[in-house]
């Protein structure tokens, strides 16, 4: 064998060997940050997971909290004050019509008149119906920005969110026309939408929950 043929072996052979040295360290390399970015991506999943977590938590204290207020003694006060005044409308839902609200509402300034006082110092019928279809207006607000849980928001107020918005259906009818515009327009998405939908087949009906004092 001559010179030229062992040197060409001798080149050839530490070729292989540097190729076969850059083909094992490219294997490591690949597995080294395979692993680290397969590390990343389980942290990732982790801190996804932790933030859905604890948003959900967040949503779930604040719908618990929210659904509370509705015993406060302003809603309590607001809610009799209506009650007691129609009491049939809320036995088989039924809209108060807005001539019998204005009359109401006329007798109770006037009383205020008497007693020297001003709308501004006592509470009248129509501010109950604020306070309560305003309750129900953060309810579909925070439920429409995923704020509030919703699944726990329908099983305290889904049968008593539905009396409400009928029994109030003439009076929101009026202060729509009266305003020329819908300042409750979110209950009305939540209940004819979602809640109360015109196909009842897409909405399952929660029979045994949902119903708080009216």
């Amino acid at each position: 064998m001559e010179t030229k043929d062992i040197i060409q072996i001798v080149v050839s052979s530490i070729a292989a060997i540097i190729a076969l040295l850059a083909l094992y360290n490219s294997i490591r390399i690949y597995k080294t940050a395979n692993k680290q970015f397969g590390l990343g991506t389980r942290q990732f999943e982790i801190a996804a997971k932790s933030f859905t977590d604890n948003h959900d938590y967040a949503k779930r204290q604040f719908s618990i909290n929210f659904i509370s207020k509705w015993d406060d003694t302003n809603f309590v006060q607001a809610r009799k004050c209506i009650n007691n005044k129609w009491p049939k409308a809320f036995l088989d839902p039924d809209d108060i019509n807005w001539n019998e609200i204005k009359k109401v509402r006329e007798e109770e300034l006037a009383a205020l008149t008497a007693e020297g006082k001003v709308h501004s110092q006592a509470l009248i019928i129509t501010d109950h119906m604020n306070l309560v279809l305003n309750y129900f207006e953060t309810m579909a607000i925070a439920i429409e920005n995923k704020v509030a849980h919703e699944i726990i928001m329908k099983q305290a107020f889904y049968h008593t969110f539905h009396s409400w918005f009928i029994v109030l259906s003439d009076y929101r009818e009026h202060v729509n026309k009266a305003r020329k515009y819908h300042p409750w327009k979110v209950i009305e998405k939540l209940h004819d939408e979602k809640w109360y939908p015109s196909n009842p087949s897409v909405n399952t009906p929660l029979d045994e929950t949902g119903k708080l004092p009216e």
